[in-house]
């Protein structure tokens, strides 16, 4: 069974997508979360295939992920 995205995981993706990569850091302040809250959003959105580590905390959005955000 998919997650369900929530309002946060959606600015998420969608932070990375418009601007590339991201680390959890500059995703947390942009979005308006913290650096935790945005980690574990991101722990769990890579476990289900939306984004893929590119190196230690920098992330990219997979197809996946951008089919989600055109839901």
């Amino acid at each position: 069974m998919e997650p369900r995205l929530n309002d946060t995981d959606q600015a998420i993706l969608r932070e990375i997508q418009d601007n590339g990569r991201a680390t959890t850091t500059l995703i947390g302040e942009v979005v308006g979360v913290s650096r935790t809250y945005a980690a574990n959003r991101i722990r769990r959105m890579r476990e289900h295939g939306f984004l893929t580590e590119v190196a230690p905390n920098l992330y990219n959005i997979t197809e996946k992920g951008r089919d989600a955000l055109d839901e």
